[in-house]
């Protein structure tokens, strides 16, 4: 489980994207899009915005000790109010928690979707609600965070899933694929 200091680092990363609403009729929304977010976060840090309450390191070590957790800590993190109970049982909504821009940044990495493409809004529904998975948020903040904040640098315990394909991921409790074949 993460340490109180690391829990809080991403309280206020996740804070960054939360406000960003995904509307794929907007032509300003691109990929790259989101990483506006990790830069005004890095701006605040560079400032010492929040009286110096954590530093640069100390968002790398949150990070790197995230990584090294299972998966139950991932659905943890966008669970309701950090809830002790099955969490992928109790995931915030998708205004609330991290799901939006997570599910839409794995359809878009994988090319399921394109942000030049008709808004495929049962798709984007089915990933974001019925098919969301912490591998979409590690992803997410791979790149969104990771790569921006650290270029260049290998995070560890991670390697990037291959395929977008939500049959191969490990989930708590029984899908029926048949909708996402059916599409």
């Amino acid at each position: 489980m993460l340490r109180e200091l690391e829990s809080v680092v991403f309280g206020h990363i996740f804070f960054c994207f939360i406000d960003y609403s995904w509307d794929f009729e907007d032509e300003e929304l691109q990929y790259g899009w989101l990483r506006t977010g990790i830069y005004d976060y890095l701006d605040r840090l560079d400032s010492q915005y929040k009286q110096g309450k954590f530093t640069k390191s100390d968002v790398k070590d949150a990070l790197v000790n995230a990584f090294k957790q299972d998966d139950y800590t991932w659905w943890w993190l966008n669970s309701y109010k950090h809830s002790d109970v099955q969490a992928w049982e109790d995931q915030k909504q998708p205004n609330e928690g991290m799901q939006v821009v997570a599910a839409c940044a794995w359809l878009e990495h994988f090319d399921i979707i394109g942000i030049n493409d008709e808004p495929n809004w049962e798709l984007e529904e089915l990933y974001i609600l019925k098919y969301y998975h912490p591998e979409f948020l590690k992803l997410f903040v791979k790149k969104f965070v990771w790569d921006v904040m650290f270029p260049n640098e290998v995070l560890p315990n991670y390697t990037e899933p291959k395929s977008g394909d939500v049959r191969s991921l490990d989930y708590p409790f029984d899908i029926d694929f048949c909708d996402l074949v059916a599409s």
